[in-house]
């Protein structure tokens, strides 16, 4: 059977406050063109905290089941002079070991194909220190992490000119199949700056 990419195009931005107007969510609707499938990108920003939640949902309305693949959930993008990755390995009894490099240019990949024991040797969190090293009180820090991991993997990027990108990417030793018609394939990137 052969594999399809979606060709996705804007339908729709829906911007909109929480009850008390402190917390912002924003909806991205994206249609594919000849396909029945939808794609609706979360951002939801607590302003007080200075935390990002990005979510996506992918529906169809396929007249058969479909298998999910691969996909993209999130990405984020900046552009500073350095960028400083730290991320986390580990193992029973000795977890969350802290890794720190500075990225140059290319890609660095985080994942795990373990499925539900995902979190047994790598953990699908990092911080990013722009323009230096990650400092307990001093400098520019985002971290994200994954609500739900289960396989994952997080790519980050830096080009010649010193752009950073960094996307999450869902990848499927068992791909997701019988999602019927309307169903719903939540992925989660929770991001705090």
């Amino acid at each position: 059977m052969p594999m399809e990419i979606l060709r996705l195009n804007l339908f729709t931005i829906a911007p909109g406050n929480t009850a008390d107007g402190r917390v912002t969510l924003t909806k991205i609707i994206l249609k594919d063109k000849y396909y029945p499938f939808s794609v609706t990108l979360f951002y939801k920003a607590y302003g007080n905290e200075n935390i990002i939640e990005q979510w996506t949902e992918i529906t169809h309305q396929e007249k058969k089941d479909v298998t999910l693949y691969n996909f993209f959930s999130g990405q984020l993008a900046f552009r500073q002079a350095s960028y400083w990755l730290t991320s986390f390995t580990g193992n029973w009894g000795t977890e969350m070991n802290m890794q720190e490099e500075k990225l140059g240019n290319g890609i660095k990949v985080i994942e795990s194909k373990l499925g539900v024991r995902s979190n047994q040797f790598g953990h699908a969190c990092f911080l990013l220190g722009l323009d230096s090293k990650s400092e307990e009180e001093s400098g520019t820090v985002v971290g994200g992490t994954l609500a739900w991991p289960g396989s994952w993997k997080l790519s980050f990027e830096v080009d010649v000119r010193q752009t950073f990108g960094c996307w999450r990417e869902s990848i499927l030793c068992f791909p997701i199949h019988n999602k019927t018609k309307g169903s719903i394939h939540d992925t989660f990137l929770s991001l705090y700056y």
